[in-house]
């Protein structure tokens, strides 16, 4: 205090000193994360489309099983043609021998 009054400090302007290099890559690096984030969710929307080799229960979703399951129906099919007639529902059904 100085006669009766306190003296202080005087702030006559507030600056802020930012590197505009370091903003910059930060703003590069996000760019490149929200990028990443994009190609990940395609990526996976991709292969959950295309289906997998082998799940849980040991059997497969993907094209290549439809198809070999496919082959399998055919080759039994034709094995016994008598066997079997075609089934209102989409199938094949083994007639009781």
């Amino acid at each position: 205090m100085t006669g009766g009054t306190s003296s202080g400090v005087s702030v006559s302007a507030v600056s802020s000193k930012v590197s505009q290099y370091l903003l910059s890559d930060l703003l590069d690096a996000n760019s490149d994360a929200a990028g990443a984030v994009t190609t990940l969710s395609y990526l996976e929307s991709t292969q959950s489309s295309l289906g997998s080799l082998t799940d849980e229960s040991g059997d497969g979703t993907s094209i290549a099983n439809a198809l070999s399951d496919f082959e399998e129906a055919m080759t039994t099919l034709a094995a016994t043609p008598g066997e079997h007639q075609p089934c209102q529902f989409g199938g094949w059904v083994r007639l009781r021998t």
